[in-house]
């Protein structure tokens, strides 16, 4: 018996634990970093914008864009505010110099108060208020901003020959531009597995766009 309880403690110990994953796609070569201070870690380039690729991921498929999780260059524990993230997608081969992309961008986050903790491999993870679906055929873009911070984090970059990021202050019109991109990776709930067709007249509705078992719905 004393068995038995030790056991369902320790159970319930490991369910009541935080546990910051990895992401389930990701942009990351495994070697060549190079550190970068923007955004994380400035507050007069305190916005990016990056592309990236359908075939940067490993076989990805359409569905919700959950979480985007971008790679410290070592453990991370930093505050942020107004942390802000749009998403998007094109069909060009690549962000060119000039203005920030907006056309077709929607705010997927939108955090007056944001903890960035890295959990393992220094992955750090933001959860979207807004899932992004994305069809995983065209080009994605991130873009991410913040007001300030304490510590802020170095993120992992590569260098991408051909392959510019655009950064700056949140509200620059002619942001600098780059050819690195930062590691990157996402999570994603599949398409197959999202509800389909119309709801039946007569009966409640609830704005709620993503629901999984043992989920709470408020109609």
């Amino acid at each position: 018996m004393k068995s038995e309880i030790t056991a369902l403690i320790a159970i319930a110990m490991l369910c009541g634990e935080v546990i910051l994953a990895q992401p389930q796609y990701t942009y990351d070569p495994g070697s060549g970093y190079i550190g970068n201070n923007i955004p994380f870690k400035s507050t007069s380039s305190n916005r990016r914008q990056n592309m990236y690729f359908p075939s940067d991921f490993n076989s990805p498929s359409a569905g919700l864009i959950t979480k985007i999780y971008f790679k410290g260059s070592t453990s991370v524990s930093s505050t942020y505010t107004n942390v802000i993230v749009y998403m998007g997608t094109s069909t060009a081969s690549g962000l060119t110099a000039g203005p920030f992309v907006t056309a077709g961008m929607v705010q997927t986050l939108n955090a007056p108060s944001f903890t960035a903790t890295s959990g393992t491999g220094n992955w750090v993870e933001f959860t979207l208020d807004t899932p992004f679906l994305w069809d995983a055929t065209s080009n994605l873009i991130i873009d991410v901003q913040h007001a300030g911070y304490s510590v802020g984090f170095t993120a992992q970059f590569i260098n991408a020959s051909g392959r510019l990021s655009l950064y700056g202050a949140s509200n620059a019109t002619s942001p600098s531009d780059q050819t690195r991109l930062p590691i990157f990776g996402y999570d994603m709930t599949p398409s197959g597995s999202l509800c389909t067709g119309l709801p039946q007249a007569g009966i409640a509705l609830s704005d709620t766009s993503d629901v999984c078992a043992n989920d709470t719905v408020y109609l």
